[in-house]
């Protein structure tokens, strides 16, 4: 098994996120050496489904991706925050 690097996993959860026709941009962060992968919205007015934040959420921990300081993603909590249009997610190499 090959280990992706931070640009390649970005890559890799933007190719997911297309390929399951959801509208967003994936995005590689790097802050406080945190390093980061935010999905947000096409635009500041789009707002995920429950089915995307669903989606969105099962990508990212198939992936090996946490919420905030290892926390776990739990899919059902991530399937009812629609009133957002970012999603971010940790990278732990």
């Amino acid at each position: 098994m090959t280990t992706l690097t931070h640009k390649e996993m970005t890559a890799h959860i933007r190719s997911r996120i297309k390929a399951e026709g959801i509208p967003a941009n994936v995005k590689m962060l790097n802050y406080c050496q945190v390093k980061g992968i935010a999905i947000y919205g096409k635009t500041y007015e789009t707002r995920f489904t429950s089915e995307q934040c669903r989606e969105i959420a099962l990508i990212a921990k198939v992936n090996h991706l946490t919420k905030a300081r290892g926390g776990v993603i739990d899919l059902d909590l991530e399937a009812q925050l629609t009133d957002s249009n970012l999603k971010h997610f940790e990278f732990h190499c």
